[in-house]
């Protein structure tokens, strides 16, 4: 593929998540969100609605965020709130897996989790959200393995909170458990166009990436190589 500004806009997820947002933010990360092209916009939870508003008629979708960040939500909660996302009009969501019963080794428990959260999503894309720096390389593949069992679009490695930032090492442990058979998105701490085009490699296809980051990897794109670069 040939990696450009425009092909790369259209894989960032762009993001906007801090306590402190206030509505006109909101407005404002809508609409760059809209006129960059990017491929979806997440926001916090009671903004959800206000994004997809903003967001409707262009070609980027308003993403809704389930269980952010830690996951531990009952699953019944779990389920309600990919309900509510879709009815304000998310077009995809991510979810923080249960991890305290990954940790437990409740595999049982995270497949029922995906099936139930998936089913309540009626029919949009769902990403799972593992926490990458908070796991073994054997717990990566295992869980990875299982999600996609389940049903998910995608794996995702993180929610971005954490201290550690998501590698390519950990894209490659999930690439090893899912190979073509799940698609994986990259997230949290990922701050150079070398390691987003590494991840691509992997097979990551979308990436999520705060608004700030993401500018600042597309700028550096764009000096490097005007033309693109083929990956």
């Amino acid at each position: 593929m040939l990696l450009n500004e425009k092909a790369l806009r259209g894989m960032i997820e762009f993001t906007l998540l801090h306590n402190t947002d206030t509505a006109d933010d909101i407005r404002a990360f809508a609409r760059m969100a809209r006129e960059g092209g990017y491929a979806t916009a997440y926001v916090m939870p009671c903004f959800s609605g206000l994004m997809a508003k903003e967001l409707a008629g262009s070609s980027t979708l308003a993403g809704g965020a389930v269980s952010f960040p830690t996951g531990s939500d009952p699953l019944s909660v779990k389920v309600e709130a990919t309900r509510w996302h879709v009815s304000v009009g998310a077009g995809e969501i991510d979810y923080v897996i249960n991890l305290n019963m990954l940790k437990s080794g409740d595999y049982d428990f995270i497949a029922e989790e995906a099936r139930q959260i998936i089913r309540a999503a009626e029919g949009r894309p769902v990403k799972a959200i593992i926490e990458v720096t908070l796991l073994t390389d054997e717990e990566i593949r295992k869980v990875s393995k299982c999600l996609m069992d389940a049903g998910v679009d995608y794996i995702k490695t993180g929610t971005g909170t954490q201290p550690n930032p998501t590698t390519v090492e950990h894209v490659r442990a999930i690439h090893e458990a899912v190979g073509s058979g799940c698609k994986i998105k990259a997230a949290g701490g990922i701050r150079t166009l070398d390691t987003v085009v590494e991840m691509i490699r992997l097979g990551v296809t979308r990436f999520g990436i705060s608004w700030k980051s993401a500018v600042a990897i597309l700028d550096e794109l764009k000096a490097r190589w005007p033309e693109g670069i083929e990956i």
